[in-house]
């Protein structure tokens, strides 16, 4: 299955949601529901991390601005979407808490991560190695991908190529699925002709 880059469950009593969609293309947003009877400076009793699978719990924790013992704040829900959106594995974000009367609040925090990373399939490189490549796109450090983030890679490419004077190298790129949450990158590579300066002439030079 290739992708090409171009582009509720009913609420439960005494639940007070908060949910942020977190995309690519837009500013991170999020919106918040507050139930009747709802109590504000509530104590956090639990912090559950949903949906993980890249990242450990305890690296996500150590980006919240909550900690179990603290006040709930519901101000800093954006903050907590934005640090989350900022380590750049998750394409979606979710938060709400559990209203636990006067015990506190459950807060829980539901991530989807953006698809894995399996594999890096260059085609038509002639004249760079994948090694080469791999090192211009920093390829070690490319874990997650989303579509939209091809024609950065592709501009990469080109740049490489440019800086061996292939300028009109064409660089074209696909996700390929090849398990859940897991896809192969492929570039699709015309480096075309390397350009070379046969003469150099001087006009003007008497001396």
């Amino acid at each position: 299955k290739k992708v090409l880059r171009k582009p509720g469950a009913s609420m439960l009593p005494r639940w007070l949601t908060i949910s942020a969609i977190l995309l690519i293309q837009c500013t991170p947003h999020y919106s918040y529901t507050q139930n009747p009877g709802q109590q504000h400076n509530q104590t956090i009793q639990n912090i559950t991390i949903k949906g993980n699978s890249l990242i450990p719990e305890q690296g996500i924790q150590a980006k919240l601005p909550y900690t179990q013992g603290g006040v709930f704040d519901p101000q800093k829900t954006r903050e907590t979407i934005y640090r989350l959106y900022q380590l750049g594995y998750f394409r979606n974000v979710r938060i709400r808490t559990q209203n636990l009367g006067s015990h506190g609040v459950h807060v829980i925090i539901e991530v989807e991560e953006k698809d894995r990373v399996a594999n890096i399939q260059y085609h038509g490189n002639k004249h760079l190695s994948e090694d080469k490549l791999n090192e211009y796109i920093d390829a070690s450090n490319i874990k997650t991908i989303e579509p939209n983030e091809l024609p950065a890679l592709e501009q990469k490419i080109k740049k490489a190529y440019q800086e061996k004077n292939y300028h009109h190298a064409h660089v074209e790129s696909y996700l390929e699925h090849t398990d859940d949450k897991r896809v192969t990158i492929h570039f699709t590579i015309k480096e075309g002709s390397r350009a070379v300066v046969k003469r150099v002439q001087f006009q003007g030079n008497k001396h």
